[in-house]
C-alpha cells in the first residue's frame, strides 16, 4: 500500500522554492505556507529542525488545522531531551513524535521515554546485484565522498593514512565531493598536502560530480572510507554499500549502526593509527574485500528498503493514540 495520498512530503520542495522569501531574519511567509497546507490537505507533515522559524510556524498551522506532525532528525534514537525541548513538546510548539534513522544499537526500535522511533532510510538498489569483485591485481581502489570544504570530514586524516600505506600497497584513491568555493581553505589544504607529499600519482580529487555519475564512481572502486567525526548520519556509505563496497566509518558517525558484522569496519574518531590499520587489513587480505562486498550489498538491500521503511513508519501515521 502506498503512503497516504496526501502525505505532506511535498512541503520540502515548496520550502526550498518559495517559503524563505526576502523577509527580515528569514521569517517564513506564514500566509503563503498556510494557503499551501490548506490546499494540499496533508494527513501528516514531516518537520525538520524543530526550533527553526519555519518549523515552529508549520507546527502552529498544523495544530490549527488538526494535522498530525512528526519530527525527523538524525539524532540517535537513545538521545535524551533537554528541559527546554520537553517544555516545548508539552506546549505543542514542536511535534511530540520524533523519527530517526540513527541509533546506537540495532536492538533498539523505540525510545518510549522521548516518544522517538527508529525508521530506516530507503536505499534504492541497483537493477542487478553488483558483479563479483575480481580485484585488479595492480591496485586497490579506495574512494571517499564528502563535502570538501568541511574539516570534520577528516579528509586530511584519510590522506595521512594513505601516506603511511601507499608505498607498501598498490593503492589508488579517489576523493570526490561537493565544493561551493574553489578557494575554500580546507579544500586548498587538502590539495597542498597531496602535492607536498607527492601523492598525485595515487590520489585523484574530483569535485561536484553529477548525481547520475555517482554509480559509476562506486562501481569503479573496491573500498569506501569516510573518517568524518560527529556526523549525524552519512548517506554516502550506504550508497557505497548498495554497490557492494565494504565501508570504514567512525564511531561518531550515525552510520555506525548500519555497519553490521562483515560489512565494514568502525574505527575510533580522530585516531589515524586505527584508521590506517583498518585500511591496511583490506590491503593485506583482498579476499576480505570480496567477502564483505557481498555482505554489504545484501545488508542494505534486506534492511533498508521500502518495505522496512513502511513497516516502521506507517504505524506512526495510522495509530490515533500517537500524538
Amino acid at each position: 500500500m502506498p503512503l497516504p495520498a496526501r502525505l505532506f512530503l511535498r512541503l520540502r520542495q515548496y520550502v526550498l522554492r518559495d517559503v524563505y522569501r526576502s523577509h527580515l531574519f528569514f521569517r517564513p511567509d506564514i500566509e503563503w505556507l498556510q494557503r499551501e497546507i490548506v490546499k494540499v490537505k496533508p494527513d501528516v507533515i514531516i518537520i525538520r529542525d524543530a526550533l527553526s522559524p519555519l518549523s515552529i510556524a508549520t507546527q502552529h498551522i498544523a495544530r490549527k488545522h488538526a494535522i498530525r506532525t512528526i519530527l525527523y532528525n538524525q539524532k540517535p534514537l537513545e538521545s535524551q531531551e533537554t528541559i527546554l525541548y520537553k517544555s516545548l513538546k508539552a506546549l505543542n510548539i514542536i511535534p511530540r513524535i520524533r523519527i530517526t534513522p540513527s541509533r546506537l544499537t540495532t536492538k533498539n526500535l523505540c525510545n518510549t521515554t522521548t516518544n522517538t522511533f527508529y525508521v530506516p532510510l530507503i536505499v534504492p538498489t541497483p537493477d542487478e546485484p553488483p558483479a563479483a569483485r575480481p580485484l585488479d591485481s595492480e591496485s586497490i581502489k579506495i574512494c571517499t565522498v564528502a563535502k570538501l570544504d568541511l574539516p570534520r570530514k577528516k579528509i586530511d586524516m584519510f590522506l595521512q593514512a594513505i601516506l603511511r600505506l601507499h608505498k607498501k600497497y598498490p593503492i589508488k584513491v579517489t576523493i570526490a565531493g561537493s565544493l561551493h568555493a574553489q578557494e575554500s581553505p580546507y579544500h586548498l589544504a587538502i590539495r597542498a598536502f597531496v602535492r607536498k607529499h607527492e601523492l598525485t600519482a595515487c590520489v585523484t580529487i574530483r569535485c561536484n560530480i553529477a548525481p547520475e555519475d555517482m554509480s559509476s564512481l562506486y562501481k569503479a572502486h573496491d573500498l569506501y572510507v569516510l573518517p568524518s567525526v560527529k556526523e549525524p548520519f552519512s548517506i554516502s556509505p550506504m550508497e557505497a554499500m548498495r554497490f557492494g563496497l565494504p565501508v570504514v566509518v567512525t564511531d561518531t558517525n550515525g552510520m555506525r549502526s548500519v555497519v553490521a558484522d562483515k560489512t565494514g569496519t568502525v574505527v575510533r574518531s580522530d585516531d589515524v593509527c586505527e584508521l590506517t590499520n583498518a585500511i591496511e587489513k583490506y590491503c593485506e587480505d583482498t579476499e576480505k574485500i570480496t567477502r564483505e562486498s557481498v555482505h554489504a550489498y545484501n545488508h542494505v538491500c534486506n534492511n533498508y528498503n521500502r518495505e522496512a521503511f513502511l513497516s516502521a513508519f506507517m504505524p506512526l501515521v495510522s495509530e490515533p493514540t500517537r500524538s
